[in-house]
């Protein structure tokens, strides 16, 4: 299947439905007109990484932080939109054989896990006892709050949390997420998860004394690890 008709399918597709859902819930709050246009916007907002809201005041989705609608919908759009249309592809593609899927889209998949669980953890940690975020609010909202919030900065801008109101080490880690920032081909920013990824298995081989750098059991070729490193 053509990359162009994959990519306009499935942008349609996860923005349409996740446009339904959240219509439905907004329109909860604020009537059908306004609560169709604000799921339509912020369903694209977030599917494009983009981060814009119609909330106001600069507060973002701060109302919305127990909300498991549109925390979980707004999550799924975030990472459906980073994850790089060429793995997308690779999966409509090969999806009856996972083990077929290509070495590029292991390496995006793996980062993907690894940076979305490593930041949950860290800020669940860091801002646990934190009064202005998760300390007085209930688990199931601490939980919540901290998915989201180890999400959103794969480039994607929103937040249910106070940003002022969180640690200095929080927002350093943020930083680093940011800076990494989503997969090639996707809608995100950042120097791009296949590129912190041969980073990290070129350290990992330097530490261990070894002149190649392998993944999957495939050597990764010089230019490759000397391109990562440049960006």
């Amino acid at each position: 299947m053509a990359l162009v008709r994959i990519i306009l399918v499935y942008t349609l597709a996860v923005e349409g439905s996740a446009a339904l859902i959240l219509a439905l819930r907004f329109s909860r709050d604020m009537g059908w007109i306004r609560g169709i246009y604000y799921g339509v916007f912020h369903a694209v907002s977030a599917f494009c990484n983009a981060g814009f809201d119609l909330i106001g005041n600069f507060s973002s989705l701060t109302a919305y932080r127990g909300d498991p609608v549109v925390n979980l919908v707004i999550m799924a759009l975030i990472i459906s939109g980073g994850l790089g249309f060429t793995v997308i592809r690779d999966f409509v593609t090969n999806w009856r054989k996972a083990g077929r899927l290509e070495l590029h889209s292991k390496l995006v998949l793996i980062i993907t896990a690894l940076l979305l669980v490593s930041a949950f953890l860290a800020i669940f940690v860091l801002e646990f006892s934190n009064p202005q975020t998760l300390a007085d609010i209930p688990w199931g909202e601490k939980v919540l709050a901290t998915a989201f919030t180890a999400t959103t900065p794969r480039t994607a801008g929103f937040n249910t949390l106070p940003i002022d109101g969180l640690r200095q080490s929080t927002l350093f880690l943020i930083i680093i997420l940011m800076f990494i920032g989503a997969s090639p081909a996707s809608t995100g920013g950042g120097i791009k998860t296949a590129t912190f990824g041969v980073i990290l298995v070129a350290v990992h081989s330097i530490i261990r004394g070894e002149s190649d750098a392998v993944l999957f059991k495939r050597r990764l070729p010089q230019y490759i690890i000397h391109k990562a490193l440049a960006i």
